[in-house]
């Protein structure tokens, strides 16, 4: 059991069913049972959007400081904004944690039926505004929808043999990947 909450004397224990994958959490109070009534309404379905979206906030702050750090440990000395991938399965881990950021990040300013909460774009300090206007720019045009930014995009060449008499390289056809990412 761990702490997970602002309330220290607190703790939630977590029993997962494994047959249904459903989970049930007793909270403890001091080490005893505290008895527990759900509540449900629009007031405390909101309250409980909120929850999430602060969790989902907490896990893309998360992710994004994962990916810019394995992203630096592989920066050579002096460079500028822009790396080359040379290690390729380095690399996809730090898009892995970069879209899962992004991803989750603009799900909280994305409406749902089910989560009963939304966060707000008016709600940000204008000095993030850019910095959140770029974060849902990657979920529509990389994460989401593939869109008209090419943040990704792949290239395919026919190869001339430049020896004589032969038209082409045989299979298989190069292609080229690129991925412009910005870690915020």
């Amino acid at each position: 059991m761990r702490s997970d909450t602002s309330v220290p004397r607190l703790l939630p224990k977590r029993v997962l069913d494994q047959k249904t994958g459903a989970v049930d959490i007793d909270y403890y109070w001091d080490g005893k049972l505290a008895p527990k009534v759900h509540i449900t309404g629009k007031l405390v379905d909101r309250l409980s959007g909120y929850s999430l979206i602060k969790k989902d906030l907490d896990n893309a702050l998360k992710w994004m400081r994962l990916a810019k750090a394995l992203a630096n440990e592989h920066r050579p000395a002096g460079e500028g904004a822009y790396l080359e991938t040379k290690n390729r399965d380095v690399f996809d881990l730090v898009k892995a944690y970069f879209v899962a950021s992004v991803t989750f990040y603009a799900k909280c300013f994305t409406e749902t039926a089910r989560r009963h909460a939304q966060a707000s774009r008016a709600w940000l300090d204008p000095g993030f505004l850019s910095a959140h206007d770029s974060c849902m720019s990657y979920r529509n045009n990389l994460a989401a929808h593939s869109g008209d930014k090419e943040f990704e995009l792949a290239k395919t060449y026919v190869l001339i043999n430049p020896e004589e008499g032969k038209k082409t390289i045989s299979s298989p056809t190069s292609r080229q990947y690129e991925c412009n990412m910005t870690l915020l």
